[in-house]
Parts: C-alpha cells; sequence; structure tokens
C-alpha cells in the first residue's frame, strides 16, 4: 500500500480511519520502543545499534523521520528527556570543575554568574589608559617620565 503524501509531499501518518489530523498525531509502539531504546544508549548510538536494541526495523526509522509529525514528536521528547537529566550533568560539571577551570568557567555561565562570549565578540577585559599632559617636549623621554 502506498503512503500518501500531503499538498508539500511530506507523508502523512495514517491510522484506522486514514489520515489524521496534523495536531492529533500518535506513535505507534514500535515508535515507542525507538525513542526509549534510543535513550538507553545515549545520543551517539547509531540507526542500526538502536535497531537491533528494540528489534526494529532500521527501514522504520528511515520512514518515520519523513513524517512531520514523527519529528515533532521525537524532538519533544529528547528536550523532555534532556531537561530531566539537566541535574545529573550539572553534577558531573561541578565534580569536574574543582579541579578544572574550563569546566568551572562553563558551570559559571550555566549558573548565570558568569556572562557567557557571544560569537564575534572578545572575552571582557579591563584596560587601564593613563592620560597626563606634558609642560613641555623635555618632560618625556622615549616613553619614561623625567621628574
Amino acid at each position: 500500500m502506498a503512503r500518501k503524501r500531503d499538498k508539500k509531499g511530506q507523508f502523512i501518518a495514517s491510522g484506522k480511519d486514514g489520515e489524521k489530523d496534523l495536531q492529533k498525531f500518535t506513535p505507534s509502539s514500535p515508535m515507542k520502543k525507538w525513542l526509549v531504546t534510543s535513550f538507553d544508549l545515549g545520543y551517539g548510538a547509531s540507526v542500526s545499534t538502536v535497531s537491533k536494541a528494540a528489534k526494529v526495523s532500521r527501514r522504520s526509522w528511515y520512514n518515520w523521520i519523513e513524517i512531520d509529525q514523527f519529528v515533532k514528536w521525537w524532538d519533544g521528547m529528547w528536550q523532555k528527556h534532556l531537561m530531566g537529566m539537566r541535574w545529573r550533568l550539572d553534577a558531573i560539571g561541578m565534580k569536574k570543575a574543582e579541579k578544572e577551570y574550563e569546566y568551572w568557567k562553563e558551570m559559571m555561565v550555566r549558573t548565570g554568574n558568569l556572562a557567557g562570549e557571544q560569537e564575534g565578540t572578545s572575552p571582557q577585559a579591563q584596560v587601564n589608559i593613563f592620560t597626563r599632559l606634558a609642560k613641555d617636549d623635555r618632560e618625556f623621554v622615549e616613553g619614561e617620565e623625567v621628574k
């Protein structure tokens, strides 16, 4: 059976009643299984690794990512998962910050105690400029004051 596409050429998820409304996307059991397996294996797991562990066809993943509703659901679930893991990542960073400056700096930025560097700007540095008017040409010799 050929999969249906919308006017923009995107695949449409189909259910028991035909085409589903975009806002009413419900992931299938294999999709949910793939997601949970991805969480367990971590963000670096390959499609093949997740496929074998979840016992779901590798081809399924490539079919699913053609469905806009699936991609939105997937992204939302990963964002939710990352938010739930944030405290663990912070704890690791704080522990490493005890010995390594870069971790300390990143944790300071993360907690809002230090402003992060903006792209295209240089780090903030204090520059002291001292100006003094000379009474005449003899007062300065090669950059040093003459008293």
